[in-house]
C-alpha cells in the first residue's frame, strides 16, 4: 500500500512595508498579497522598530523620511542595523543613485513611481536569497 503524502502549504514570506502615505502603504499590502506574501504594514519607523521586534521578515521595504537635508538614508539607518540580517529595500521619489543605495548596505533601490514587474523581481529575490548564518 502506498502511503498518502499530504502537500502542507510552505508558509508565505513575511514582508514589511514601511510608509507614511496610507494611499501608497494600501497598494503595496494588496499587490505583495496578491503575491502571496504574508504583509505587514508600518506608518513610521516608531511603528516598524516595534514590529521588528515582534516578529521576524523576508524583507523590510521602507521608505525614506524627510532627513531635513542631511543624507536621507540616515532617516532609515536604525531600521537597517535592527533588521539586520533581513534585507532592507528603499523606496522614494527622491532622486537617488541606485549603486550608492546598495552600497551603504540596502538591498536595492524602488524609484517612485515605482515599476511593478521590478518591484515584485527584486522583493522576490530578496525572499529567496540564502541567508548567512546568524
Amino acid at each position: 500500500m502506498a502511503e498518502e503524502r499530504l502537500d502542507v502549504p510552505a508558509r508565505p514570506a513575511r514582508v514589511l512595508i514601511v510608509e507614511d502615505d496610507p494611499d501608497m502603504r494600501d497598494t503595496l499590502l494588496f499587490v505583495l498579497s496578491e503575491e502571496g506574501y504574508e504583509v505587514r504594514t508600518a506608518a513610521s519607523l516608531v511603528e516598524a522598530l516595534d514590529l521588528l521586534d515582534q516578529l521576524a521578515f523576508a524583507l523590510v521595504l521602507t521608505d525614506l523620511f524627510d532627513s531635513g537635508g542631511e543624507d536621507p538614508l540616515r532617516t532609515v539607518e536604525a531600521l537597517r542595523l535592527r533588521a539586520h540580517p533581513t534585507p532592507v529595500a528603499v523606496m522614494t521619489g527622491w532622486n537617488m543613485d541606485a549603486r550608492a543605495v546598495e552600497e551603504a548596505g540596502y538591498a536595492f533601490l524602488l524609484a517612485k513611481p515605482y515599476d511593478l514587474g521590478f518591484l515584485m523581481t527584486r522583493v522576490a529575490q530578496c525572499v529567496h536569497a540564502p541567508r548567512p548564518e546568524q
